[in-house]
């Protein structure tokens, strides 16, 4: 049966009705809308349309839609399983897609994709990933620790898990040697607290190779896993029967993923359910995006929607027990945008990672000359350009992060081929040996660039040094806000920020473990190529902070011109539990 798009111009902004498959529409309500259909539709030949052909349409109209800048997609209330497709919506302008309460369903590798987006709204959904990119279940026994000494460092522990049902096995266990180990408590079956730092499947006590690591023990999907601590594991934390335990590992790019986007778009009342990466993640662009009333948190136990009936997904979601986490990873990552995501009336919870990591790709001194400074650039393709690197950018020096130079770009020369992975492998090799090691896998989009610049030295050579970090101007992201939102249940940090002209109001950040920090402002991260090295105009006001590692300090702001912080308050220590070192910001941290 063809998929029409029906446009109704009796109105404008006009509206794309959704078709049935008896080939009639939708007809528009009293608002200009289609109108949804709970129950399933048949075709002409009497058989029920699958979900996932129902996905297939659904990704047919809304090409058509952007093809013929229609306003808006009114979905009927319904299961759409894309499985390992992506649900793409690419280049659109002006348009809003209401999904009236459905649900979208990918597998772990999937998602939903925007790329060149202005203007776009998608709303009232919800996002969930089937079947489960981790894996979860109850501790049956624990090996005591070899060397019962603080701190517990450089020792794997064993434990045996009983698999729950409905969850993959780790199986092939190849995939699964760097999976995170999560603690949860099998009574509130929130995060065991102080669990040390995050752990890591290992070979079992060091006298296994990795492919041992984890071996099944029975059919009742009894597992031995040997587990790596975390260095940070210096409080003689241990395991204990019978908590529950999750297996996140890293797939795909996450359950929203934003690349590219010319500003104004907004998500609103969409939840996410699952991801195989951070739930939501934007790169490059203008950025600016709104999440108004969004959430990625584990589905809520109870029965499913009624659509959900007969349904493949329906069936698996049923059969597995309630899920510990929602992402494997963290919550919503933004970088290389003009301007940072605004956060409203939100909740990121029970995930593998950090709620919010909002920052800039760094790039490295690699080689100076008189006018020519050669540089590792992690960053996108855009950015090797005139274009892309703007007018100017600044050096640090990789330890002590003071400014070693500001410089004016005249021109970008591309020395190697952004898309050539072994060139990006050998850069990684000797970046590795000259001491800077990021955390991040080579990826093919690193290059090595010359920048002809505008000297600013008197001497006639730079003061910049090879493995100096390079703060690209342009690339900096500012505006960054979250207000009346709530994060909890979060295995790293809570809110690592590095935007300028940047607020975060009346927010509760907890997180459970006892090596992390509830919120990191201005505090760059070197070793993953990540910053910007310093901020400034930013307000930080009226929020609880619950948990982290009060012996560092769990609150940390460095680097932060115009800084305003007032009325917060911590759990552990409301007036001194505030690193804020820097010279330029406020003498107290709670004010």
């Amino acid at each position: 049966m063809v998929f029409a798009v029906v446009l109704l111009v009796t109105a404008l902004p006009y509206t794309t009705a959704y078709q049935r498959d008896d080939g009639t529409a939708d007809a528009p309500g009293a608002s200009g809308r289609a109108l949804s259909r709970d129950q399933p539709r048949r075709t002409g030949d009497d058989t029920l349309v699958t979900p996932s052909r129902r996905a297939t349409r659904l990704q047919s109209l809304i090409n058509q839609s952007i093809a013929s800048r229609a306003r808006t997609i009114m979905v009927p209330r319904d299961v759409y399983e894309f499985n390992s497709a992506n649900c793409a919506i690419v280049n659109a302008t002006g348009l809003t897609i209401d999904g009236q309460g459905s649900s979208f369903i990918f597998a772990p590798t999937a998602g939903l994709r925007l790329q060149g987006c202005c203007n776009t709204t998608l709303r009232n959904f919800t996002i969930d990933i089937v079947p489960k990119a981790f894996t979860q279940g109850t501790v049956h026994f624990v090996a005591p620790p070899i060397r019962p000494v603080q701190p517990l460092l450089n020792q794997s522990a064993e434990i045996q898990v009983d698999l729950d049902a409905g969850y993959p096995l780790l199986s092939p266990i190849e995939d699964w040697i760097h999976a995170k180990v999560i603690f949860w408590d099998a009574q509130t079956l929130n995060l065991v607290p102080e669990q040390g730092g995050v752990r890591f499947i290992a070979s079992i006590n060091n006298r296994t190779n990795a492919t041992r690591a984890v071996s099944p023990l029975s059919a009742r999907r009894r597992v031995t896993v040997g587990i790596r601590p975390h260095v940070t594991n210096a409080s003689k934390w241990w395991p204990v029967v019978g908590q529950r335990v999750s297996f996140p590992r890293v797939v795909g790019l996450g359950a929203v993923y934003q690349i590219g986007g010319r500003g104004g778009v907004v998500f609103e009342d969409i939840n996410i359910y699952g991801s195989g990466n951070d739930a939501i993640h934007e790169y490059f662009g203008v950025g600016g995006t709104r999440y108004l009333r969004t959430s990625a948190t584990r589905r809520p136990p109870g029965p499913l929607p009624g659509y959900f009936k007969g349904t493949l997904s329906g069936q698996i979601l049923t059969a597995a027990q309630d899920p510990l986490q929602s992402a494997n990873m963290g919550g919503l990552v933004t970088a290389e945008t003009m301007r940072g995501p605004v956060v409203e009336n939100s909740e990121y919870a029970y995930m593998g990672d950090d709620f919010m990591w909002v920052h800039t790709k760094l790039a490295v001194v690699w080689r100076i000359n008189a006018t020519t400074i050669r540089i590792v650039d992690p960053g996108s393709a855009s950015r090797i350009s005139n274009g892309g690197w703007g007018s100017s950018f600044k050096t640090f020096d990789l330890v002590s992060i003071r400014k070693t130079g500001t410089y004016f770009v005249r021109s970008v020369t591309v020395v190697t081929n952004p898309h050539d992975v072994a060139a990006a492998a050998n850069v990684w090799n000797e970046m590795a040996a000259r001491g800077v090691k990021p955390i991040a896998a080579v990826s093919s989009s690193w290059s090595l660039v010359d920048v002809i610049v505008e000297p600013d030295w008197v001497d006639g050579s730079p003061q910049t040094q090879p493995t100096d970090l390079v703060q690209i101007d342009s690339t900096e992201i500012v505006g960054a806000q979250v207000r009346g939102s709530w994060f909890h249940d979060g295995f790293c940090n809570g809110l690592r920020w590095k935007s300028s002209d940047s607020t975060i109001v009346n927010n509760r950040i907890e997180v459970n473990n006892g090596a992390s920090l509830p919120f990191v402002l201005g505090v760059p991260c070197p070793r993953l190529l990540c910053g910007p090295l310093d901020a400034y105009n930013t307000t930080v006001e009226s929020n609880i902070f619950v948990g982290g590692c009060v012996a560092v300090s769990p609150v940390v702001i460095r680097n932060v011109t115009n800084l305003v912080v007032r009325n917060n308050t911590h759990d552990a220590d409301p007036l001194s539990s505030c690193d804020q070192s820097s010279p330029e910001t406020l003498e107290t941290c709670w004010g």
